[in-house]
């Protein structure tokens, strides 16, 4: 298949429910890089999505925070920026240093852009999933916060306040952020709440890399399982569904991988549809 960029979610496509991207689909994705635009296009930061694009040895644009971010990290290029709409005169850090003080909060990540700024380092899993330590990093004070771009904010609530996270978020939502917002739940962790920038969409900033990059919008693979993918895998010439994705999102794909996330389903479908079979009937293992 002629194609002129390859575009892949992370979370549920191509990296396990333990967060692993499998050594079949790196050294494929090294190989595709060296004549195709290869792009990250998913809802994490900047931060937290580093990791893999290193792990690739890439290059290229990377959207984060589904679409609100497009972003160089080799060359610290900013595309695009859609941060958070915050209420006038409202200090975000003064907000959370308050709820910390009443014993609500147990620590806050803020991404700004490729930078992140954080609370405190209690919640080892939250800290060491969204702070990379080759990526600027900041203590967050109300003088720090001061004007900064926002662009997503997890937090985590003390086990015993977890009630209080649906009145925390209404505050939030109702007096704190002005614009739309999406709330992501995280798997087996109900004290952590997930706050990105609303309507944006990964098809809209991909059209924005390919013009910026001089690249047709009508050549691009795209593979997704999430709501957050549907334009994505319909406007694509080739969009690829995985196994475990919703069937409302399969609906909108023109292809469903044969395996799920944890069994290399992403490196297989692509080993088909890029007419190297010979390749996967060679190797003794997928990952």
């Amino acid at each position: 298949m002629s194609y002129d960029m390859l575009a892949f979610d992370l979370d549920g496509t191509t990296i396990t429910n333990t967060y692993q991207m499998s050594p079949s689909f790196v050294e494929l994705i090294k190989e595709e890089k060296k004549h195709h635009y290869i792009c990250i296009a998913t809802g994490r930061s900047i931060s937290d999505a580093y990791r893999y694009y290193r792990l690739l040895e890439l290059e290229t644009m990377m959207i984060c925070f589904n679409g609100a971010f497009i972003y160089n990290p080799r060359t610290k290029e900013v595309l695009y920026s859609k941060p958070l709409e915050i209420a006038p005169n409202l200090n975000i850090c003064k907000i959370f240093l308050d709820k910390e003080v009443s014993n609500v909060i147990e620590n806050v990540i803020i991404s700004s852009g490729a930078h992140t700024y954080f609370l405190n380092t209690r919640n080892q899993y939250l800290y060491q999933m969204l702070v990379d330590d080759d990526l600027p990093r900041t203590r967050m004070t109300v003088d720090e916060m001061r004007g900064k771009e926002i662009h997503r904010i997890v937090l985590s609530v003390k086990d015993d306040k977890k009630s209080e996270v649906g009145a925390l978020l209404e505050y939030l939502k109702k007096d704190v952020i002005t614009d739309k917002i999406e709330v992501y739940p995280w798997k087996s962790h109900s004290e952590i709440v997930d706050i990105s920038v609303g309507n944006v969409d990964k098809w809209n900033a991909l059209r924005k890399v390919c013009e910026h990059e001089g690249l047709s919008t009508k050549k691009i693979i795209s593979i997704g399982d999430g709501v957050n993918d549907i334009n994505m895998l319909q406007n694509s010439l080739m969009g690829i569904c995985m196994k475990n994705a919703a069937d409302n999102v399969k609906r909108k794909a023109r292809y469903i991988t044969a395996e799920d996330n944890n069994n290399n389903g992403a490196y297989i479908a692509l080993v088909e549809l890029l007419g190297l079979s010979q390749k996967l009937k060679s190797e003794k293992k997928l990952y």
